[in-house]
């Protein structure tokens, strides 16, 4: 019985093998594909070329080409992961020139930038013209603070750990308290030091820094001067995107809205109250666990009060956070909306 098992394994073993060996080559040339630079089909292999020379030296059976600028071409196999397809993934220029080589290679497209985030191995950003504005291996990773893929444009508004990121980009070092942020072109703002950072606005960043497990806050000017400094408060929060204003908390638990510029008080909240986003433009006032039907004040951008509470038994953000309508019920209304 074990011999037949052998036997079996040993098919079993070649079939893989050969599956492995003659597993989908290419049957022709696909021809030049930009600037010269040709992919040709040579005994069931692509070889990439220019000018008929080799342009890198592996083979591929599967291959796949991007054009990611007018500068920038992305070249590797159909699937990364294929582990039994080792080659590369590639990134050149016009030239043909290799300007970067990993195992596999992720691209994300800046919004409204010629920029693109390039993830494989290590981060870094390259520009339309194939330069890299921060070289990869700079930092462990680049992001962009929205979630990629639900907002469509760069400002993304609402709660704590998001921001408007039109002037900076999030970079990470290699420890859990490393974070940073770099502008667009690619200077460094604030070092990858910090166990998070959070901009304000183009000229104010809020850091939080993690020492002997302890956390502490401050305000940071974008040439990392001192504006708030540590221990003064112990969370200072920017759920007010787009106003003048920060929320701040005491060591006794209470919290008071700021201006950002001055760091007067200019309201401050009774006590078990947070400031949270309801929709475009308008925040609400409101215990820290509020559902519908809970006591609200909506107020603008000004801390102006938007709507008169007192005529209504509830208001609550109409479909999304996303938008300007508010959903209102009339006490004398109760079940209607």
């Amino acid at each position: 019985m074990k011999k037949y098992y052998l036997i079996r394994l040993f098919i079993l073993g070649l079939s893989v093998f050969f599956n492995s060996v003659f597993a989908e080559q290419c049957q022709k040339s696909l021809g030049t594909i930009w600037n010269d630079i040709s992919i040709d089909c040579e005994n069931g292999f692509y070889r990439i070329k220019k000018d008929n020379k080799f342009l890198v030296p592996e083979k591929y059976r599967t291959i796949t080409f991007t054009k990611i600028s007018d500068n920038v071409l992305y070249i590797g196999k159909k699937n990364w992961q294929d582990n039994t397809m080792p080659q590369p993934a590639y990134l050149l220029n016009s030239n043909g020139n290799i300007l970067y080589k990993s195992k596999s290679i992720a691209i994300d497209k800046v919004p409204a930038r010629k920029l693109w985030i390039i993830t494989g191995g290590s981060a870094g950003i390259i520009n339309d013209k194939g330069n890299f504005i921060v070289p990869m291996g700079k930092y462990n990773h680049i992001q962009l603070s929205h979630e990629k893929g639900k907002y469509e444009g760069i400002r993304y508004y609402g709660y704590s750990g998001y921001y408007d990121d039109s002037n900076y980009i999030m970079v990470s070092g290699s420890s859990d308290s490393s974070d940073g942020l770099i502008d667009y072109l690619g200077n460094e703002i604030i070092p990858p030091a910090y166990h998070s950072v959070i901009p304000v606005d183009k000229h104010k960043i809020i850091v939080y820094a993690l020492s002997n497990n302890h956390l502490s806050v401050s305000l940071l000017d974008d040439k990392q001067q001192v504006l708030i400094p540590p221990e003064k408060y112990i969370h200072i929060m920017n759920p007010m995107i787009g106003s003048d204003y920060l929320v701040v908390t005491n060591e006794d638990r209470t919290s008071s809205v700021i201006n950002k510029d001055t760091q007067k008080v200019a309201y401050t909240l009774d006590k078990g109250k947070n400031i949270d986003f309801f929709v475009d433009d308008v925040w609400a006032i409101e215990a820290s666990a509020c559902y519908n039907g809970c006591a609200r004040k909506l107020i603008d951008k000004n801390l102006k009060e938007v709507i008169n509470m007192s005529d209504y038994q509830k208001v609550e953000p109409l479909v999304s956070h996303y938008n300007k309508l508010i959903k209102v019920t009339k006490k004398s209304e109760k079940n209607q909306s």
